[in-house]
């Protein structure tokens, strides 16, 4: 937990006299008791012109953005309170949190084989990632059904499944690929190191049987 620090400032007091005042939090697009602690306190200022005042606020790792509340001053003792309220802002140094793929592996017979895109970190923001498939030895319309579509997570989701449609077929063949990447996102995330997936599809089909047949001529 870190501590925010806002100056009270004395102007125009009687010289000699102590005057005080009544601080506290109102939220905001911070929230009260998740990004701050609520605080109501009576300040006094001597005859010294500012007095620094402490808020304690919570340090969280979520991606998000600025946030903000305010501090209001009322019950002013010996003092006008004309400039009575302040904004704070919480500026957020979290990074963002990066987005990867993972490989996988279906026979040929499955309807679906499933990809699973994930987020190094829950973030506080909504994030959309755009992804596609391409050819290997497998062929798009042989094998599978291309895609080319996006996933969003919301604030705080980690993990996404995507879908892509295996074409199953009665011929004995070998292994086949293709790859799923990655291939943008919005600003609230960065495409991480492991943007793409080999996704295997195993060869569940029986070798033909071969019959040798022996021919016989007279003489």
């Amino acid at each position: 937990m870190k501590m925010l620090r806002m100056l009270l400032s004395r102007l125009n007091a009687p010289a000699g006299k102590n005057v005080s005042v009544t601080a506290s939090t109102v939220g905001g697009t911070a929230l009260e008791n998740t990004d701050y602690n609520y605080f109501s306190n009576n300040h006094i200022c001597t005859w010294r012109k500012y007095k620094n005042v402490k808020y304690p606020n919570h340090n969280d790792t979520l991606y998000e953005n600025d946030e903000q509340f305010q501090v209001l001053l009322s019950n002013p003792s010996f003092c006008n309170d004309s400039d009575n309220s302040s904004l704070v802002t919480i500026i957020s140094d979290d990074l963002k949190p990066t987005v990867s793929i993972a490989s996988s592996s279906a026979s040929e017979t499955s309807d679906n084989q499933t990809a699973t895109i994930s987020l190094s970190t829950a973030s506080g923001l909504d994030t959309t990632v755009n992804y596609a498939t391409s050819n290997g030895t497998a062929i798009a319309g042989s094998d599978y059904v291309a895609v080319s579509d996006n996933v969003t997570f919301s604030a705080g989701e980690t993990s996404k499944t995507v879908f892509v449609t295996i074409i199953s077929d009665n011929t004995s063949e070998e292994n086949e690929n293709y790859t799923i990447a990655l291939t943008s996102s919005d600003n609230n995330s960065d495409i991480g190191t492991n943007a793409s997936a080999t996704m295997l599809i195993t060869n569940d089909d029986s070798d033909p049987n071969i019959k040798h047949c022996c021919y016989y001529s007279s003489e």
